[in-house]
């Protein structure tokens, strides 16, 4: 492998070893397993400060990688925490306008989005995209991501028309960056899904979420949370149009692979246990119900 080959001719504690033991950290944080995920960007991180000590670049990455890996499992807090350091490291070393400070402000914004603190949120989030124009142009992958994210918090404000419209420009880019079998592509058509749904359109909503699924499956496999996200909102479909059959199963497919993926104490856990829980009512079946109910407490 990159890394055996690197330890073997750079030695354990060179820098380039450290930015794959990084990379293998984010990869395995996008499979969802998260505890490998942080055992690989710590080590990067210790080898980063070792070398270059606590205020260098490098150390900011790893502060971001970090962060990221707590903000995935629901710890905004420690999430915050970590890009914090990696901010006030970033404006030191760079000033106001790099790519890697708008990556950053992004993320902190994400966090606090995540915290549904949107206001906040929103600031960060166009600090960045400010940034990311300023550097790379109107046209690049990483500006649609920027506006993606933008679309997601203006359609939990309600905001439908404002998000979609966000949506569609980093569909726009994203198809003629990547084609169509591309993960940020199928991320779009989820968030394109979910603003339909929102507004009660079930059949778009349907079409882009299973769009999104197809996508993914074929580049990640089924087990991995977003998978599992998109079944879930695909069940919350069939379920609004007294679909249960086709609902159970969609929620029983994204139950396996949260469980497996997150454990039974998780929120996305929780969240399908009430799902499957509210069918069960609906259908008449009320121990059965409130067995899923009392998992879900």
């Amino acid at each position: 492998s990159a890394l055996r080959i690197r330890e073997k001719v750079l030695g354990y504690k060179h820098e380039d070893v450290a930015t794959t033991l990084d990379n293998i950290g984010v990869l395995y944080c996008d499979l969802g397993n998260y505890q490998k995920a942080l055992e690989y960007c710590e080590h990067a991180f210790r080898i980063f400060k070792k070398i270059s000590g606590e205020n260098h670049p490098d150390v900011a990455l790893s502060y971001n990688s970090i962060g990221f890996i707590y903000s995935e499992t629901g710890n905004f807090d420690k999430a915050l925490e970590y890009y914090r350091k990696a901010l006030s490291i970033q404006e030191k070393a760079f000033g106001n306008d790099h790519p890697e400070l708008a990556t950053t402000l992004n993320n902190i914004g994400q966090a606090y989005y995540s915290n549904s603190d949107f206001d906040i949120a929103l600031t960060f989030y166009n600090k960045s995209l400010a940034i990311w124009e300023k550097v790379f142009g109107l046209n690049h992958p990483i500006v649609a991501y920027s506006y993606n994210n933008i679309g997601s918090l203006y359609e939990d404000l309600g905001e439908y028309e404002i998000a979609m419209e966000y949506y569609m420009k980093a569909l726009n880019i994203r198809n003629k960056a990547f084609g169509q079998e591309n993960i940020d592509v199928a991320g779009t058509y989820n968030n394109i899904g979910s603003c339909y749904y929102n507004q009660e359109n079930y059949l778009l909503a349907k079409e882009y979420y299973l769009k999104s699924l197809e996508i993914r499956k074929k580049i990640t496999g089924e087990e991995n949370n977003y998978v599992a996200t998109t079944m879930n909102n695909i069940g919350l479909i069939y379920a609004n149009q007294g679909d249960y059959q086709n609902a159970m199963e969609f929620y029983n497919r994204a139950l396996a692979i949260q469980l497996k993926l997150l454990g039974s104490e998780h929120p996305l856990v929780a969240t399908l246990y009430n799902n499957i829980g509210r069918i069960c009512l609906t259908q008449g079946d009320n121990a059965k119900a409130l067995d899923y109910f009392t998992k879900a407490m």
